[in-house]
């Protein structure tokens, strides 16, 4: 019996339609895997372009919290780009940064920064599509954050309380937070004595506390440490001697900014005006009982407003019953710093023992032991921060910081788009 195996047109047709069907859902298979492939890598390009873009307006915003009047923002940014892999001209690459930025919320706004990188990128398996190219690109804009501490103890390490309220004492910071990066596990805060009470926005040990119960709210132990808020804070340049000699002071007088390079001691009963300005402290020989480069005693009283005292060696002693008003430049390069203590310089600062007293600024002791009594005046605004603090009487703490041109001082930059 003979078979016929020939085809008739139909099934010709029939078998042509399916090659035809089958060679074009090949290539679109061969599209979306393509599409998904060059997507995947587009998405972690993508990933990698959004971190380099936050980390340079970062970076620009701090530079311009540094240096409000400066030029190297973009230099800052850029250079924050290129550690991340992107570098400005360099395979197609650009990396724009607006200072102020140019879109966005914050348009006009010169506290903010605004960094923008592109690349056309080559696409791979999406050139069967006819797509060769396509740009990948990413947007960030850092400027002030918020911020709210107000005291800042910075010793992981202390043995022993690193911040100590004493018996009767009273630290009192309702509005801001208070830090304490002391590790000890039961003593890293303590209140010692009957009376002896903190309140603040939060309380924060990066070890364990003792004492109490009076704590409002209760402390949060195990707490992450922070920061130095003012690690970036430049010293100034030391200039030359403007007195050359220990400059004491007895009765009614009026000092002018400038380098005293053997300190300045204010004497029982005299009543001192600081004129506006900066302070360079300094302290020759340094002894055992005598290292202080600033001392107050007795009933000696001190003003002065637009003042910042940078103690480049010695100690502070400001205390023996008289008072003590100072506020920090409101603007400027010192905007907000009272006293800055040179970060290689570990001897004592005492601000005790006031009938009153008022400090507006921010007082920075990086690596000293701070005693500090407030003198039970309310202030404006102020900051202290230093390695290990004992408080020894009522004290307060603020964070209005409405009289400074660029607001709070210790607020970090942060991503705000």
């Amino acid at each position: 019996m003979r078979v016929n195996t020939m085809k008739t047109h139909s099934e010709r047709h029939s078998r042509g339609q399916v090659l035809v069907l089958a060679t074009f859902m090949l290539t679109v298979l061969i599209g979306f895997v393509g599409l998904a492939s060059d997507a995947g890598y587009f998405f972690d390009y993508k990933r990698r372009m959004t971190t380099a873009t936050d980390a340079a307006a970062l970076a620009g915003a701090l530079e311009a919290r540094r240096d409000p009047t400066g030029l190297n923002v973009a230099t800052v940014a850029r250079t924050a780009a290129e550690s991340n892999g992107f570098k400005n001209g360099m395979n197609g690459i650009t990396v724009a940064v607006n200072r102020p930025p140019v879109s966005g919320f914050n348009v006009g706004n010169n506290k903010f920064v605004e960094v923008l990188i592109n690349r056309p990128s080559p696409t791979f398996f999406m050139r069967v599509l006819g797509i060769t190219t396509t740009t990948v690109s990413a947007r960030a804009v850092a400027g002030p954050g918020s911020g709210k501490g107000c005291v800042y103890v910075l010793d992981p390490n202390g043995t022993d309380s690193a911040l100590k309220v004493n018996g009767g004492a009273y630290l009192n910071a309702p509005s801001c937070d208070v830090f304490d990066n002391s590790t000890n596990p039961t003593t890293a805060l303590s209140l010692a004595g009957s009376g002896a009470c903190i309140t603040a926005n939060s309380i924060n040990v990066a070890g364990g506390y003792s004492g109490g119960p009076c704590f409002t709210p209760a402390p949060s132990p195990q707490s992450p440490p922070v920061d130095d808020p003012f690690a970036n804070l430049q010293a100034p340049t030391i200039p030359s001697c403007t007195y050359n000699n220990s400059v004491a002071v007895t009765g009614i007088a009026t000092l002018s900014p400038g380098t005293y390079c053997d300190g300045i001691i204010i004497n029982s009963g005299a009543l001192a005006t600081f004129s506006p300005g900066l302070y360079i402290l300094r302290r020759k020989s340094p002894k055992a009982n005598d290292h202080d480069s600033f001392h107050a005693s007795g009933q000696a009283v001190l003003s002065g407003t637009g003042v910042t005292f940078y103690i480049d060696s010695g100690g502070v002693a400001l205390g023996g019953g008289g008072g003590v008003t100072f506020s920090a430049p409101t603007s400027g390069t010192w905007e907000g710093i009272l006293f800055f203590q040179n970060r290689s310089d570990t001897y004592q600062a005492t601000f005790a023992g006031f009938y009153l007293s008022q400090m507006n600024g921010v007082l920075y002791f990086p690596n000293a032991f701070v005693q500090y009594s407030g003198g039970g005046l309310t202030t404006t605004y102020t900051t202290l921060v230093s390695k290990t603090l004992q408080i020894s009487g009522t004290s307060y703490f603020n964070n209005n910081y409405i009289s400074l041109a660029n607001g709070n001082p210790v607020t970090k930059p942060a991503l705000g788009e």
